[in-house]
């Protein structure tokens, strides 16, 4: 409604039916004199504070509108309606994983009694992916996926992997999408190793089944020498807020998300159903509705140059254009790629996410503080030998180096 008024204003000032916003009135005049001198009437639009002409050319034009090729006025407009109108939502806090514990005994009943044979295995199926567990092929024993935030195995998770294995695990699987499954578990080993892995802060649940999955992150970010920024502390905050929408309304599939740090894109972000591929000015191009396996799509650009700090408008943005336009009927068509087709192609894709983005900043407060990469200070002495080497990669920091370990077939 403001942008109406505001379209009228320009039109009745210029007596043009289709006025050009950058001629409507100066950026100078607009800055000076502030919004409500131009949209008296607009009674949801709060705006007391003004940006001096020097502010205003300190900040970047990207992090104020997610929109391409803004006018200087249109964009104004748009950081004021987008921050200040209604009672914004907070980004919610990191959760808990003990707090997910007593969850657990409705899995414990569940799964006694698929194995005593009291319920079927396509049900149980349906029941047990939101805890990141399946029963295997044979229905004899059951696997457990492990969240690994922006594929990074930290010294506290690998202990526990390592425990695991100590205790009787006898195989382990580290998938595609950067997560660590234990196969082959007993109900009562599943149960405990569970139990422990919340204890560890390792988030198994939603893990499975219609919930957002495990976030991506280039394997080298930080350290790789042709990136472009470390992406590390950006998947960590997705992978941080995304555990919220476990317990909110149901998706019609799977959600994955990835980061790319670097021209080599070794994540696949623009293949993902939300991906955020970095950019030279440390900055990125939100891909959306991608995916492969059949009928491979390539995600539709659906914003450039995106400030970090304003990456969960972009996440909450893909959940709620996937709730409004998924497919709920067909389960083979439900994933975000289909969606492309289904709206009529990229553009109108675009144009559908990009409506939802607009009212995620109409509604919601969700800039990310107190994130930053950590500053690794740490050099080495160049080793043209080592460097020489098929496993080691040198990394960005001067003489130190990356030594990459590659199981066969995914599994030691």
């Amino acid at each position: 409604a403001c942008w109406r008024r505001y379209l009228f204003l320009c039109a009745k000032v210029r007596q043009n039916p289709t006025p050009k916003l950058i001629k409507a009135i100066s950026k100078e005049q607009f800055l000076m004199q502030g919004l409500l001198s131009y949209l008296p009437n607009c009674k949801q639009l709060k705006m007391t504070e003004k940006l001096s002409a020097a502010r205003w050319a300190m900040m970047p034009a990207e992090s104020l509108c997610p929109m391409k090729n803004c006018t200087p006025v249109f964009r104004y407009f748009r950081f004021f309606t987008c921050r200040k109108r209604g009672p914004p939502m907070a980004v919610p806090a990191k959760l808990d994983p003990k707090a997910l514990k007593p969850e657990l005994a409705d899995f414990r009943e569940k799964t006694d009694a698929f194995y005593a044979g009291q319920m079927p295995k396509p049900e149980y199926k349906g029941f047990s992916g939101y805890f990141g567990s399946y029963a295997q092929r044979s229905g004899e024993a059951s696997m457990l996926r492990l969240r690994m935030p922006a594929g990074r195995v930290t010294k506290q998770r690998l202990a526990f992997v390592a425990g695991a294995l100590r205790s009787g695990v006898k195989r382990l699987h580290f998938t595609t999408c950067q997560t660590i499954q234990l196969h082959d578990l007993v109900p009562e080993q599943l149960y405990r190793l569970i139990e422990g892995a919340l204890d560890v802060g390792i988030i198994p649940l939603g893990g499975g089944g219609d919930f957002p999955r495990n976030v991506m992150c280039s394997p080298l970010a930080g350290a790789a020498a042709d990136e472009y920024f470390d992406v590390t502390p950006w998947a960590e905050a997705a992978g941080d807020y995304l555990l919220h929408f476990l317990h909110a309304e149901k998706m019609p599939r799977k959600l994955k998300v990835g980061f790319s740090s670097s021209p080599a894109n070794l994540p696949h972000a623009t293949f993902r159903d939300l991906g955020f591929a970095a950019r030279p000015d440390s900055l990125f191009d939100v891909y959306s509705a991608g995916g492969l396996g059949g009928s491979p799509k390539f995600g539709v650009k659906v914003a450039e140059a995106v400030a970090p700090d304003q990456i969960l408008y972009y996440i909450k943005a893909m959940w709620l254009t996937f709730r409004a336009y998924g497919n709920y009927e067909n389960r083979a068509k439900a994933r975000t790629r289909y969606m492309q087709d289904a709206l009529g192609g990229p553009e109108a894709y675009a144009a559908a996410y990009r409506e939802k983005l607009d009212e995620v900043y109409r509604t919601e407060d969700l800039t990310l503080t107190g994130v930053a990469a950590p500053v690794l200070a740490k050099t080495g002495a160049p080793d043209a030998a080592l460097a020489a080497e098929p496993r080691v990669t040198a990394q960005k920091q001067p003489g130190l180096y990356a030594v990459a370990w590659h199981p066969l077939g995914g599994m030691p």
